[in-house]
């Protein structure tokens, strides 16, 4: 029987029937163990490859595999290990026959001193971030010192620390050493963390804004970087700019991302934006007297938050005397002739410039000479 060791070389295990040629090994050590050739007459007899390992202690406690892996976890001073091998005999002058050929090999599993080992579950952190590390030592340490070069808190004795705070851009390493009773073993784990530098929250910067519709203010990222990105652009005089103004419209918030020049670390801020509408207002008189004295002559209005497209004016019987969709004042006049004195409709298209929508607004005027 032989024993793959941690340098890939196989110890040899004698057989016999006293303990006295026991091999040591460690408690919780794992092994591949492989079946070295049997010393048989081949006149006499052939292996054949059924083959079948048992073990008193060790995980499995059989395998039928020719060389399987083994973990021996408990603590034995005799650790009893046979091995069967299936074999086709050939006795002289007699037919042959299948039997089972056994060895017995002996094993001590003893404590020995613990070997350091830990996980954490990341290497790269952005600054003002957490590191969780947790040990994983073999051979039962009782005692855990670590040590966090650049962390909070920088020591801790116990098996598994909280979490490690980071807060310097930097490279750090990490030492764990553990004890036992049979003796102590150090892992130093050099350029196991590296801090990258990260996007910092600004306080007391303004995240809410209420304005009119089309109106102009400055808004700012509650996050200060190097690198500046806003979602979506629309309304915004840059979308790369700490700074931008914003122009009030239908968009309800905006998103920052920030990221530093190394393009690890972001961070994000997000700004709640509140539009409040003014309605349009348009105002056509209801009266005109175009007697050229220059007092109230023509038909003309005045509007807000409005944009006029379009202007159309009848008579009674629903006879157009007058349409534009570029000049919105009316004289009084058809084809050139003075219309007479009685009510009139207009119809005035316009754009609602909160809503965007095309909308109408219609009412009467008198023409009195």
């Amino acid at each position: 029987m032989g024993i793959i060791n941690s340098d890939g070389k196989v110890d040899t295990i004698g057989t016999g029937t006293q303990p006295q040629f026991a091999y040591e090994l460690c408690e919780g050590a794992c092994f591949q163990v492989i079946s070295l050739d049997f010393t048989l007459d081949p006149t006499q007899a052939i292996l054949e490859d059924t083959i079948i390992w048992e073990f008193q202690t060790g995980l499995p406690k059989i395998s039928m595999e020719n060389s399987p892996s083994i973990c021996f976890p408990i603590i034995t001073t005799l650790e009893i290990v046979t091995l069967h091998r299936f074999v086709t005999n050939f006795p002289s002058g007699q037919p042959s026959f299948k039997s089972w050929y056994t060895e017995t090999f002996y094993l001590i599993v003893e404590k020995c001193p613990p070997e350091a080992f830990f996980i954490q579950d990341k290497e790269i952190v952005c600054q003002n971030n957490f590191v969780q590390f947790s040990d994983s030592s073999f051979r039962h340490p009782d005692e855990w010192e670590w040590k966090f070069e650049g962390g909070k808190p920088s020591f801790w004795s116990g098996r598994n620390p909280p979490c490690i705070e980071y807060n310097i851009p930097g490279i750090y390493q990490v030492s764990l050493s553990v004890k036992n009773d049979q003796g102590i073993d150090t892992l130093i784990k050099y350029n196991t963390i590296e801090v990258f530098k990260a996007p910092i929250k600004q306080d007391g910067i303004e995240t809410h804004f209420v304005g009119m519709y089309g109106r102009d203010t400055l808004i700012n990222s509650c996050v200060k970087g190097d690198i500046y990105k806003w979602k979506p652009s629309e309304g915004l005089s840059c979308d790369d700019c700490e700074q931008p103004i914003l122009r009030f419209g239908a968009i309800k918030q905006y998103l920052c991302i920030v990221s530093v020049e190394n393009g690890v670390c972001s961070d994000s801020c997000i700004v709640n934006i509140r539009t409040e509408m003014e309605l349009p207002k348009i105002f056509f008189p209801n009266v005109i007297s175009p007697n050229y004295d220059g007092i109230n002559d023509i038909f003309e209005g005045s509007w807000s938050n409005a944009e006029i497209q379009e202007l159309h004016i009848y008579d009674r019987w629903g006879g157009v005397k007058y349409s534009s969709n570029s000049n919105f004042t009316w004289d009084a006049t058809y084809k050139g002739q003075e219309v007479d004195n009685g009510v009139y409709v207009y119809y005035v298209v316009y754009k609602n410039n909160f809503t965007g929508s095309k909308e109408v607004k219609s009412g009467s005027v008198t023409v009195a000479k």
